[in-house]
């Protein structure tokens, strides 16, 4: 069996904010550490896309990761079956197990 991980670097979490604001409210909301900010951007669709950007961008870069890993989560099977698909197109035969996403310290 061959596992495969993908490794991504210099995520642009300000550029994902703009059209992933609900994901990302989500997942700082759900945190049993998840402060007043996180909070009030899960409750308050309404929050200005500038305020939760700047908000992001005082969190460590371990929490901007787990941010990014939920995001990119949500793609997970879309992202599957386009590997799948260009293993074939380039005559790789293979069974696709599992993509695991996980942040890295």
């Amino acid at each position: 069996m061959i596992e495969v991980k993908i490794l991504i670097d210099d995520f642009n979490y300000e550029e994902a904010m703009d059209e992933y604001l609900p994901i990302i409210s989500q997942k700082l909301s759900e945190r049993e550490d998840a402060g007043f900010l996180s909070k009030m951007l899960s409750k308050n669709s309404g929050i200005s896309a500038k305020v939760a950007k700047a908000a992001l961008t005082a969190l460590p870069q371990e929490k901007k990761d787990e941010i990014a890993v939920a995001i990119i989560e949500k793609y997970k099977d879309e992202l599957a079956a386009n590997i799948v698909k260009l293993a074939e197109e380039k005559k790789l035969s293979f069974e696709l197990k599992e993509i695991q996403i996980t942040s890295t310290d």
